[in-house]
């Protein structure tokens, strides 16, 4: 009966794990270009709100603090739990 309990819980731990990988939302691909001309300031990445800290959280590679004068930065967010929907917040 003890080995019958265990199996059962073994079995819903792996379940779970597997359906949280499979209810991640569509990524949304974010490119950032600092059109600044050379020599111009850098543009700089501050998080202000919750919407901001739920996409900084989701993003992978987190985005650059600092993008130089002409560079780009790309990253990719996506929500993990819901399937169908997904929300990116940038300024």
């Amino acid at each position: 009966m003890e080995m019958i309990k265990s199996m059962h819980a073994i079995l819903a731990v792996g379940t779970m794990m597997f359906a949280g990988a499979a209810f991640a939302g569509p990524p949304v691909a974010i490119t950032f270009k600092n059109l600044t001309l050379t020599g111009g300031a850098d543009a700089s990445y501050v998080v202000t709100n919750a919407n901001e800290v739920s996409t900084n959280t989701n993003a992978s590679p987190k985005p650059r603090v600092q993008v130089p004068a002409t560079q780009s930065d790309f990253y990719s967010v996506q929500n993990p739990i819901n399937p169908s929907a997904n929300a990116a917040t940038v300024r």
